[in-house]
């Protein structure tokens, strides 16, 4: 993009030059009384023009990487798609194909099934709207934007808690209670808890139950993967027989395949850790915990039992449903 507009930039600078460049003379006696204020107004005009120019090629080239990072996000979930599949070709194809009994057929349907509805929670965060705040026109900005102090403003809830709401400089707002902005999106986004590139988006109010979901299914599938692995070393008696090892290269084959196979996350704690993580947000969505709390007891179990009527129910499980508008620019809301 930079390339591409250098040209306009050049000329805009010629011109802006030439329209302060030098006073013309009037005479030869006017030479040796004009005044070098005009030079001095012409040189300050020109620097602020050059920083003008500098400015609008940092802003080219921020908004260059942060087009590239959403050409990113875009695959983010077809790669998501393709490690699920590879993972059950391979589990079916090749380092498990001769677990052929009825409860391996069983287990093996169960983990294409896990593997497809993972697939699908992964599509469904990524194409669902996050949660975008709208923009209050009543709602006056700061006086003064620039300004760290006059950006931020005490605001106290109906139960009485009292918040810090910040005014977001790129989303010209101010923020809601527990909405963040995102640098890889350029958006403000309700109860944003992180972006994810698997997802190819960012995990908000209303996509966090697909994001919890995967996280589930997942580990469900891995977790099924794991089973029918250790099933099958049983099977071929690598437990209690070292022979077993010698005889065929399938039990180092099934093994390095539960150790080291996704790279990212291995099956051995990749199934055990999803399903760990998944529990974890079903009671963060379920009670609606603030994630700046669930470090301290003391406020976790505060939180816990003031929100014992899982609030979270109404915001994060029956959210409306809406796609998100991938095709409209991100610097505005």
């Amino acid at each position: 993009a930079l390339f591409h507009t250098w040209p306009q930039l050049s000329r805009g600078l010629m011109a802006e030059s030439s329209r302060v460049g030098m006073p013309a003379h009037h005479g030869p006696s006017s030479s040796a009384h004009a005044p070098a204020a005009p030079i001095v107004i012409g040189r300050m005009e020109e620097s602020a023009s050059t920083a003008q120019v500098v400015g609008s090629v940092r802003q080219i080239a921020s908004h260059d990487k942060h087009s590239e990072f959403r050409h990113i996000n875009c695959f983010g979930p077809w790669l998501t798609m393709i490690v699920i599949s590879a993972l059950v070709l391979v589990c079916h194809h090749a380092v498990l194909s001769k677990a052929s009994d009825a409860g391996s057929a069983a287990m093996k349907v169960a983990i294409v099934c896990f593997g497809g509805l993972a697939s699908a929670c992964c599509f469904c965060c990524h194409f669902v709207d996050p949660g975008f705040p709208i923009r209050d026109c009543d709602d006056q900005p700061p006086a003064d934007p620039g300004c760290e102090d006059s950006r931020t403003r005490r605001r106290v809830e109906r139960d009485g808690t009292e918040w810090l709401q910040k005014w977001c400089r790129d989303c010209r707002l101010w923020r809601p209670r527990r909405c963040g902005h995102c640098s890889m999106c350029r958006r403000c986004v309700l109860r944003l808890d992180h972006h994810c590139f698997w997802m190819g988006t960012c995990v908000g109010e209303r996509n966090q139950r697909f994001f919890t979901a995967f996280l589930l299914f997942a580990g469900c599938g891995m977790m099924g993967i794991l089973i029918l692995a250790l099933h099958r070393l049983t099977e071929l008696n690598a437990w209690l027989d070292v022979r077993a090892f010698t005889a065929t290269f399938e039990p180092l084959l099934i093994i390095f395949f539960v150790c080291c196979c996704p790279p990212v996350v291995s099956v051995c704690y990749g199934g055990p850790g999803l399903l760990v993580a998944g529990a974890n947000y079903c009671c963060m969505m379920l009670f609606d915990l603030e994630t700046d709390k669930m470090t301290d007891c003391q406020k976790f179990t505060g939180e816990f039992r003031s929100k014992s009527d899982c609030p979270g129910v109404r915001i994060y499980m029956m959210s409306p449903v809406q796609p998100r508008r991938s095709s409209q620019p991100y610097e505005h809301v």
